[in-house]
């Protein structure tokens, strides 16, 4: 019989895995998901064939999830409205553990989501900025964090981590306060590399930011940009543009809140095959030398 594991539920589809294994199923069925000892075979040494990239579509908000052989991460969670479809989407993609959180700033469109997750699944490390503001998201998570016995690490310089093979560099913001839009300017921007393939993950930085990344001389160079603030038109989009070069470029857009039209036609004369989450999950996928870029 064929299961589609898109129509299970958690609790189903690890009964489903269980059941596969005890039958003597081929190993190869739990070849994206992650274990419970994926952090000892994560290492550059190990590597992996595969990595797949999932850019959920959870209105005007981020939630993506990284996927190798033997390890996820994912970065930010989208709202406390669309938990369930968070985990839902990662349930489907085989994922029973979760080896590192990034939840690159406070907002609710970023944090929302991560109570829920952390209840949900295994999760061996959470990485975040500094909390520039209060609200109830933050009151779940920080509560959730509790429940599990986590605590976060507040990324305050350059942070590299290998998991499987790919290098996650995150960049922090070099300041602990912003006098315009601190939250947003406070979030975590991640460079994810697999062989010569690299994606960059700009939360929801705005032009002080960019401008200082850029000034920082971080390698901001990528083959698929998830563009920042949602589409939102800065001073410093054009920089950031042309310091990333993107070929490929998402934005997480919604019906009601779009993207600006003049951060797509800076994209696009840029030479960016632009996506957008509105209209669909968005999926890349990389073996270090290719990459494909789909949309549902």
């Amino acid at each position: 019989m064929a299961y589609d594991m898109r129509s299970l539920t958690r609790r189903e589809a690890l009964a489903f895995v269980s059941l596969a294994l005890s039958a003597g199923a081929s190993t190869s069925l739990l070849s994206a998901c992650s274990s419970a000892g994926a952090s000892d075979m994560a290492s550059s040494e190990t590597g992996t064939s595969q990595l797949t990239i999932t850019f959920l579509e959870v209105g005007k908000a981020d939630s993506f999830v990284l996927v190798t052989d033997h390890s996820c991460v994912v970065i930010d969670t989208g709202t406390a409205k669309t938990a369930q479809d968070v985990v839902d989407s990662i349930v489907s993609l085989g994922v029973s553990a979760i080896d590192a959180l990034v939840v690159t700033h406070f907002d609710q469109d970023h944090v929302g989501g991560a109570a829920t997750i952390l209840r949900d699944f295994s999760v061996k490390a959470v990485y975040t900025t500094y909390q520039s503001k209060d609200s109830d998201a933050i009151d779940d998570y920080l509560a959730a964090l509790d429940d599990v016995g986590l605590t976060a690490t507040e990324v305050d310089a350059t942070t590299t981590l290998t998991i499987d093979g790919v290098t996650y560099v995150i960049h922090p913001p070099d300041s602990s306060s912003y006098d315009k839009d601190e939250s947003n300017n406070s979030s975590l921007v991640t460079r994810v590399t697999l062989g010569d393939t690299n994606f960059l993950f700009a939360a929801d930085v705005e032009s002080e930011r960019i401008k200082e990344l850029v000034a920082d001389g971080a390698d901001l160079s990528c083959d698929l940009l998830k563009v920042p603030h949602h589409g939102i038109y800065e001073d410093a989009t054009d920089e950031l543009v042309s310091a990333a070069s993107p070929t490929n470029a998402v934005i997480t857009s919604s019906k009601d809140q779009k993207e600006d039209d003049e951060t797509v036609s800076a994209l696009e004369e840029a030479g960016a095959q632009v996506y957008l989450t509105r209209k669909g999950v968005v999926t890349a996928v990389t073996d270090g030398s290719t990459l494909s870029v789909s949309q549902e």
